[in-house]
């Protein structure tokens, strides 16, 4: 039986023009997380699996339908994020008119948030909570059971999976993520993804571990506060899987990783005594590094650490609840770059009660930083987060929208993402974020220090794109 995994066009989202126009300047990477069900699913079924991405070609819904429909899928499973909801919905509904439609399974952020509000859309015939390797695996066996024709089988009994009408069960947690085999790279057309950061010809993306121990105000954690980390030799015979193809350059999606010092110590002397000769990116947070670690990481062929910076003012860090300082950050930045690294940092303008003054201290801050590259966003109420609760707690939003977009008969992309409108409105916070980066971006040090860095012709005609559409 064969499996369909889908990762729709992101111009159907429901994010702003001008922010698309930044995401599609900076380039693109493969899913980890469809890769990932694909390996498993072929491990430990019967089911073929591939995978399509639809931001490759440039598919919307009605061409990527049209391409799914014309082969026999048994089941299509789509990746949503709350901002594609929109565009997957529309995948699913054409899917589902289809005179022999295949089974349709919706996964990711968006499914786990809003499962029964999902499952509300008679075109999405179940919904996979949480991490769903695991999940999907009991789900197509049951469905292999059922072969052709007749009624779609029950959920009962399967963890993270639900049918309409089926009590709501947690996200799934998987407890050992050793027992998860190293992804394979075989499924998505790995030689066309590109980013503006890319040194390398072929670059990948890939994860140490699921989880983050901090609880920032504006974020919700997808794999929840707990760390699990896959063993460094797991992730090292990942890496090597990706050499044999040709990848040499890896980006670390954890959301921190360097969550625990003795793991990554690790990792590095393992990565050194194999002599794999990669390079490599990761996150970070500024209160998890010091000098040493960040030497050692180096060595072992790190290139550059992305930093959550957030403002450049320790009352707009405490209101954000991130606990640190913008010493800290000043001096992690430092380290970095006496490392040899490529340093990197993360903005966010228009917080609760942060003032106009406040921002542009923040601007400032990332100016006198001197780093490598800098991203700026306007902070975005998103659901299940402390600063949504405390807009609904007090008034700023009428009603729960993040829901209710969820539960809409038909999702659309016009769907307006809610700032913290209290101080100040959404063209204001966008104006202000427009001045960041042309304050930073296009200074005569950062554009120099950008050139400096530059390792080939590719890289310097994608940042001179990107360049432009901030403009």
């Amino acid at each position: 039986m064969r499996l369909l995994l889908v990762y729709v066009c992101d111009l159907g989202s429901i994010s702003s023009p001008a922010m698309i126009k930044i995401q599609r300047g900076v380039g693109l990477l493969p899913s980890l997380g469809l890769m990932s069900l694909a390996t498993f699913a072929e491990k430990y079924t019967s089911w073929q699996a591939e995978i399509l991405d639809c931001r490759l070609d440039g598919l919307d819904s009605s061409k990527a339908a049209s391409k799914i429909l014309a082969e026999d899928w048994d089941a299509v499973g789509i990746s949503c994020l709350s901002h594609t909801w929109p565009e997957a919905w529309r995948l699913a509904k054409k899917l589902k008119e289809a005179e022999k439609p295949p089974a349709v399974i919706m996964g990711g952020p968006h499914a786990t948030l809003y499962p029964a509000e999902v499952l509300t859309h008679s075109c999405v015939d179940y919904v996979i909570s949480g991490e769903g390797e695991i999940p999907l695996q009991g789900l197509l066996k049951r469905l292999e059971e059922r072969r052709t024709g007749g009624e779609l089988p029950c959920a009962d009994g399967l963890d993270g999976v639900m049918k309409a009408g089926d009590p709501l069960k947690p996200p799934f947690v998987v407890s050992d993520l050793d027992a998860l085999p190293a992804v394979s790279r075989k499924y998505v057309r790995w030689r066309e993804y590109v980013t503006i950061v890319s040194k390398e010809n072929y670059t990948t993306t890939i994860t140490s571990g699921r989880g983050c121990p901090f609880s920032c105000n504006f974020c919700w954690t997808a794999g929840g506060k707990k760390v699990r980390r896959f063993s460094p030799e797991h992730v090292l015979a990942e890496i090597e899987q990706a050499v044999e193809l040709g990848i040499r350059e890896f980006f670390f999606f954890d959301e921190l990783f360097t969550a625990g010092r003795d793991w990554v110590e690790r990792f590095c002397s393992l990565l050194l005594r194999r002599g794999l000769h990669i390079s490599w990116d990761v996150r970070s947070r500024v209160d998890t590094v010091s000098f040493e670690l960040l030497k050692l990481m180096r060595r072992a062929g790190c290139c550059r650490v992305q930093y959550g910076a957030e403002s450049g003012t320790d009352r707009v860090l405490k209101i954000l609840g991130k606990g640190i300082t913008t010493a800290k950050t000043r001096q992690a930045i430092e380290w970095t770059r006496q490392a040899g690294l490529v340093t990197y940092a993360d903005f966010m303008l228009g917080a609760p009660g942060e003032t106009e003054a406040e921002m542009l201290q923040t601007i400032d801050f990332a100016v006198s930083l001197k780093l490598d590259y800098v991203h700026f966003s306007v902070l975005m109420l998103y659901p299940f987060t402390n600063f949504y609760a405390q807009a609904l707690r007090e008034g700023l939003l009428k009603s729960d929208v993040w829901r209710e977009y969820a539960a809409s008969p038909e999702p659309r992309s016009d769907f307006v993402i809610p700032y913290w409108t209290k101080d100040y409105d959404r063209a204001f916070l966008d104006k202000m974020a427009s001045l960041a980066y042309k304050r930073v971006c296009f200074r005569p040090d950062y554009i120099w220090r950008r050139l400096r860095g530059l390792s080939s012709w590719q890289e310097l005609s994608m940042c001179c794109k990107a360049a432009l559409k901030l403009w």
